[in-house]
C-alpha cells in the first residue's frame, strides 16, 4: 500500500474519532433551533435504565407550566419513590432558556449509542407544541460512556433536568 493511502486513512480516522470535524457536514447550512416565541408549550422527559442492577436510576417529566414528576425505582426492601412538585421561577426560567437555545434537530448526528458494560441510558424526549399547533418530538438516547459527546446545547437542557430530578426526589415524603 502506499504512503498516501496511509495518509488518508490516518486522516479520516482521526476526523471520525474527533466529535468536532466528523458531526458536521459540508452541506450543513442552517439549524433547526427551537424557537421560544413560537412555542405554545414544551415537555421534556427523561428515563434512565440499565446500570449495574438493570434497574435504572428513574425517571423525569417536566412541563413548561413548572410542572415536575420525578421517580426513583425502589431498592430491594423498600418502595419505589414517585413525587410532583412545582418548579421555582428560576429553575423554569433556566429550562426554558435551554430549550431555546436547543437545536434537537441535530442530535442524533453524534455518536452517542455506543453502551459501555452496566452503562446507564439516558433516554430525552422533548416535545414542543408550537403556537400553529403543530406538535414535534425529539427523541435522543446517549449512556454514561457517551456523555462527553453530547451536543454542546443538549448538556444544559439535560444537566438542569437531572438537576431538578434530584431535588424532587430529595424533597418527597419517605
Amino acid at each position: 500500500m502506499s504512503p498516501v493511502f496511509f495518509l488518508l486513512l490516518s486522516i479520516y480516522a482521526a476526523c471520525f474519532f474527533m466529535p468536532a470535524c466528523a458531526n458536521k457536514s459540508a452541506t450543513e447550512t442552517k439549524i433547526d433551533r427551537v424557537s421560544l416565541p413560537e412555542i405554545k408549550s414544551w415537555s421534556v422527559e427523561i428515563k434512565i435504565s440499565g446500570g449495574m442492577t438493570g434497574r435504572g436510576n428513574g425517571e423525569v417529566l417536566i412541563s413548561s407550566d413548572g410542572q415536575i414528576e420525578a421517580a426513583k425505582p425502589a431498592l430491594p426492601g423498600s418502595k419505589p419513590l414517585h413525587c410532583s412538585a412545582k418548579l421555582s421561577q428560576q429553575e423554569l426560567q433556566a429550562l426554558n432558556e435551554s430549550v431555546k437555545g436547543s437545536s434537537p434537530a441535530e442530535w442524533q448526528k453524534r455518536r452517542l449509542n455506543a453502551a459501555a458494560p452496566d452503562a446507564y441510558e439516558y433516554s430525552l424526549n422533548l416535545t414542543v407544541l408550537k403556537s400553529g399547533g403543530k406538535r414535534q418530538e425529539y427523541k435522543v438516547k446517549w449512556y454514561d460512556n457517551t456523555r462527553n459527546n453530547l451536543p454542546e446545547d443538549l448538556k444544559p437542557l439535560s444537566d438542569e433536568v437531572l438537576e431538578a430530578k434530584e431535588k424532587t426526589i430529595q424533597k418527597c415524603p419517605r
